[in-house]
């Protein structure tokens, strides 16, 4: 067990921007502004958490409110969750859950993210909260954080 919670920090940074900020929005045709029409997260986006360009994660945010995350770290599952409009034109909440495979066993990762969209629409920030737990649902860890994520474009 102790060997475990010494683990647990490690696998726990990984995942956390695994599951970083998977949040689609859409466009919003009651805005008086142009940009605001045009403005959405749907796409693609390159995260990098609490500050650490070490620490990269790749979102795919459907249209569908449906939310995907990778990381090159082979111990992390894909991450899916879904996403809902949090009370303004460029603010937004998510959930997202992963797997951590780690020597011990599996463990689960559920991401609380609020996402806030720039203005210009091709970037934004998050807070999230992190969760891990055990599969019978005993939790083992909860972080909170923050990202800063980029559109990526076609250039």
């Amino acid at each position: 067990m102790s060997k475990r919670n010494r683990l647990i920090p490690i696998f726990l940074s990984m995942l956390v921007f695994c599951l970083l900020g998977a949040v689609p929005a859409f466009s919003d045709s009651d805005s008086d502004s142009d940009s605001d029409s045009d403005c959405t997260l749907t796409g693609s986006w390159r995260a990098t958490v609490d500050g650490n360009p070490a620490n990269i994660a790749l979102f795919t945010f459907g249209e569908d409110q449906t939310t995907v995350s990778s990381i090159s770290d082979p111990t992390a599952s894909t991450g899916h969750g879904a996403w809902e409009e949090a009370g303004g034109a460029h603010s937004f909440t998510s959930k997202n859950q992963a797997f951590l495979f780690t020597p011990t066993g599996v463990l689960k990762v559920t991401l609380r993210d609020e996402i806030e969209l720039s203005g210009d629409c091709d970037s934004y920030t998050s807070a999230f909260e992190t969760e891990l737990s055990l599969l019978d649902g005993t939790v083992v860890s909860v972080v909170s954080g923050s990202s800063v994520a980029q559109r990526i474009t076609v250039d």
